[in-house]
């Protein structure tokens, strides 16, 4: 079964509508605001530490990361970007393409997950399917439900200071 057909079967199970389009590959947030239209984008991003703790982070696409902050609510000492080959491995997929449906791979199980509690309200959020050339748009509230159906308890945050 296809990546794709995963994250599809995911959200007919849990009954989530959405909407889905393709576009050329984006790699950026302002590229795939080319896309959205008046939806909230959003911005995944994988940290580590030290001791092999792995983060993700899923956050509103114009709000910039404090690290530091993360690191403090997660009592650890500092945080890395997770490099190209920890992504293949955690998630199966490649930067650019990092999304909440990459908790369904099997590695991604150990990973600790953050929401920004400010997309949780958005009428319509964004994420890629795994793969950056296509987005899916669904209700932010469905989000925590996602990431939960995923075995995942999520740290429930507002990261906009």
């Amino acid at each position: 079964m296809e990546f794709k057909d995963k994250v599809l079967d995911l959200l007919t199970e849990l009954e989530i509508e959405y909407s889905w389009i393709d576009h050329p590959a984006v790699f950026t947030v302002s590229e795939s605001m080319e896309h959205m239209d008046d939806k909230c984008p959003t911005k995944n991003l994988v940290l580590y530490d030290k001791a092999g703790r792995y983060i993700m982070v899923v956050m509103h696409g114009l709000t910039r990361l404090n690290t530091k902050r993360i690191a403090t609510l997660l009592e650890t000492k500092s945080l890395s970007f997770a490099k190209p080959e920890m992504l293949m491995e955690k998630l199966g997929v490649t930067p650019g393409s990092v999304s909440v449906f990459g908790l369904l791979n099997e590695n991604a199980k150990e990973m600790e997950v953050v929401l920004d509690s400010n997309i949780l309200g958005a009428v319509q959020i964004g994420f890629h399917p795994n793969d950056n050339t296509a987005s899916i748009f669904f209700n932010g509230q469905s989000l925590e439900k996602i990431v939960v159906a995923c075995g995942h308890r999520p740290h429930i945050v507002d990261l906009s200071e």
